[in-house]
Formats: structure tokens, sequence, C-alpha cells
């Protein structure tokens, strides 16, 4: 029996992510537009797919919307190019310790893969469970994985 591809990585289109953010955010096409300066025909011209914001526009909006949708900022900062985490987005979140851990954890992860974190997040669970199930530790799951 054939198997099955793997499941393609989630797209980050930015007019969806844009739509997306804007409803988080309560605004209309015009509210939008002046939030980032732009005209409401080019917020327009977006969500009809005839131009594309530029990438430090859509770090822009990650900034505006992360105290309201975090997990969508983050979607936002990699299709701008980056990630929450390097523009610092993450020390404006006052969270337990753990999950400032975890959010680092799966924030690296996404950082190598070139992939957004709600992307990665099932694979590093999923690895830690079966981490966790075989035993092993954190020190050493590190020493077997960084050999060469």
């Amino acid at each position: 029996m054939p198997k099955k591809p793997a499941a393609a990585a989630p797209v980050l289109d930015p007019p969806s992510l844009i739509e997306r953010a804007r409803l988080a955010l309560h605004l209309d096409k015009r509210e939008l537009a002046k939030a980032l300066g732009m005209s409401p025909r080019t917020v327009y011209r977006w969500k009809a797919r005839m131009a594309w914001p530029r990438k430090e526009t859509l770090r822009e909006l990650a900034v505006k919307l992360h105290p309201v949708d975090p997990a969508l900022a983050s979607d936002l900062a990699v299709a701008g190019g980056t990630t929450s985490a390097a523009m610092g987005l993450m020390d404006r979140v006052k969270v337990a310790p753990g999950a400032l851990a975890a959010e680092s954890v799966v924030g690296a992860a996404a950082d190598v893969l070139g992939l957004p974190p709600k992307g990665v997040r099932p694979a590093v669970v999923a690895a830690l469970h079966r981490a966790q199930a075989l035993g092993v530790s954190v020190e050493a799951l590190l020493a077997a994985l960084e050999q060469p």
C-alpha cells in the first residue's frame, strides 16, 4: 500500500493573516489602514490579492497584535521574515516560567526549521512525550543528539 505524502507545512498567506489580525483587533479596514499608516485602498488591495504587504508592515502588525493574539502575531512575524522571539515580543508577555521555557523551545525549533511555531509545536510535544516514555532525561537526550 502506498504511503501518504507528508503533510505540507502551513502556508503563511499574508492577506489571510492580515484579515485574521484585523478581526482579532476588532478593526474595520479603514481603522487598520490608519493604524499601519496606509491608505484604505492599500488594505483593500491586500485583501483582493492585488498587492502584497511589505515584510516591515507584517512585523509592525505583529507588534500591535501580540498582546491580543500571540500565536497569530508569531505567524505574522514569520511571514515578515523573523520570529516573535527575535523581535523581542516574548519579553513583553508575562507568563509562567514553564510556559516561557516551552515557548522558547518551540521558538528555537521553529527558527531552525523556518516554520511558524504552531507548525512545529506538535512535533516538539510528540518528541518530548516519546523521550519521557523512554525515561530519557533532557541532558541525556541532548548529549545523544549533539554527537557527530
